[in-house]
């Protein structure tokens, strides 16, 4: 699947879970080398299962299925993409990965991203 174009300054925050910790990808050419890599290391390749688009927010929900050979793995996920108004280029994509949550995790997040600073909650309600 060809990476759609990217903002020099796009930044791609991993998901955060219980004992792996992933980088944050920034930087157009950091996303498409680090993908390519994988590419080439795993012979990984993906299908787009769905896609959702939002013009007046100009933004984009992508599912996927990611297909792993090297480990004869299944990996389904969605990823969320932010354009660039004037641009059209991708400013951030955040991905979420299906996964079973971790009962002793306090929180499973997205690594590196301000969720206050954008409005989610992010302490637990009292009722």
């Amino acid at each position: 699947m060809p990476m759609p174009p990217r903002s020099p300054h796009a930044s791609d925050p991993m998901p955060c879970t219980t004992g792996l910790v992933f980088p944050k990808w920034s930087g157009a050419a950091a996303i498409g080398g680090n993908f390519a890599k994988r590419v080439s290391e795993t012979g990984q390749w993906w299908t787009i299962d769905q896609l959702v688009a939002d013009a007046d927010r100009c933004a984009a929900a992508l599912e996927w299925t990611r297909f792993d050979p090297s480990r004869r793995q299944i990996v389904r996920g969605v990823d969320w993409f932010d354009f660039e108004e004037e641009t059209l280029l991708i400013r951030e994509v955040r991905p979420y990965f299906a996964a079973r949550p971790d009962p002793n995790a306090e929180r499973q997040q997205l690594q590196d991203f301000d969720y206050a600073a954008r409005g989610y909650p992010t302490t637990f309600p009292d009722r």
